[in-house]
């Protein structure tokens, strides 16, 4: 079976798509932990440092596969300094 690689283009898409979830599951932790204490915000906040583990080794492969593109570029695909914070919806009570 052979192995198909993403495109650049979908490595922007999900490096976009992992940074809102990230963002999203640090406003989770941060609101559990105010309203539940630490213990169960301590879950979303593993689940975010698993969302930065992947991020990572995908930074490392599409610097791999797409050598022909520039650094920034490249750097910018899963971390990208410039994206603006979203706000985050209060939680419905």
């Amino acid at each position: 079976m052979s192995k198909n690689n993403y495109t650049f283009e979908q490595h922007q898409i999900l490096g976009e798509e992992l940074f809102h979830m990230r963002e999203r599951l640090l406003y989770i932790s941060s609101d559990l932990s105010r309203a539940y204490g630490k213990n169960l915000s301590k879950i979303a906040t593993e689940a975010y440092s698993v969302i930065d583990e992947l991020r990572n080794q995908l930074d490392s492969l599409v610097f791999k596969e797409n050598p022909e593109r520039e650094t920034n570029e490249l750097a910018n695909t899963y971390y990208c300094a410039n994206r603006l914070r979203t706000e985050q919806p209060a939680p419905q009570t």
